[in-house]
């Protein structure tokens, strides 16, 4: 935004259409360019029939997911320490990281720093069907995400929908399109960005009530097919693009 916070402001109001995928996202651009007649909120869809809940086998385990780059804005090394705050109170829980990026290195020698090289796996960069595979065999998804210091920051994590769909709980941060993906309270919790300790204290309470993980992945996975079913979203696009066609 500092960088091309003036071409926003020329570029914009000329558009017939602007599309961002949150309501933050959407006060950001406003916050440079004032209201805009031609300014939608979109965010992305998710094919609930290749994310589906899980089997009753994976319902017993005590694995946590994170899948996404890692990258700044995503702050996988706060996701190691909440889990190691974690694993201190389940000793049997497990993290699955899948994702690459420049953090690789830095998250691996904390995993060793904090003494979770059994616990914790880096899995690296998975295919969409693993990634599909890997969500249904968990229980819990977390995702720290953040705003930066250069101001990078997320728009609707489409992980976070997958992993909604497939019934999972979600614990994350109350960032950008998450707020609107994830109910705090009802489909997962949501903790302010950098409170990684009580990020864990939401973990804990999940893992330690086997009905409210089932209730609150099931009101996930009924979330995504209301609001952010694949094809209702290809729809809202498709009526944007058609006034917009019409516009003067």
């Amino acid at each position: 935004i500092a960088r091309y916070g003036a071409e926003y402001r020329t570029i914009l109001p000329l558009a017939k259409a602007v599309i961002v995928v949150s309501q933050v996202m959407k006060m950001d651009i406003e916050g440079i360019c004032g209201p805009l007649k031609n300014l939608h909120v979109l965010p992305y869809g998710v094919d609930i029939e290749k994310f589906k809940p899980r089997t009753n086998a994976s319902k017993q385990s005590i694995q946590l997911i994170s899948v996404g780059r890692l990258t700044g804005k995503k702050a996988p090394q706060l996701v190691i320490r909440s889990f190691a705050i974690v694993k201190n109170e389940i000793t049997d829980a497990e993290l699955i990281l899948i994702g690459g990026g420049e953090l690789q290195k830095e998250c691996a020698d904390l995993i060793q720093q904090l003494h979770l090289q059994d616990s914790v796996k880096l899995l690296g960069v998975k295919t969409p069907a693993e990634i599909a595979s890997y969500l249904a065999a968990s229980k819990i998804f977390v995702q720290h995400s953040l705003r930066t210091a250069s101001g990078d920051s997320e728009g609707t994590p489409n992980t976070i929908l997958e992993a909604s769909a497939t019934g999972l709980p979600i614990v994350s941060t109350k960032h950008a399109g998450i707020r609107e993906a994830v109910v705090n309270g009802q489909t997962g919790y949501l903790v302010e960005e950098g409170d990684y300790e009580l990020m864990a204290q939401k973990i804990i309470d999940l893992l330690s009530d086997s009905q409210l993980v089932e209730n609150m992945g099931a009101a996930a996975r009924k979330h995504m097919e209301q609001h952010y079913e694949m094809s209702f979203r290809i729809q809202a696009l498709r009526n944007i693009l058609n006034a917009a066609q019409h516009a003067n």
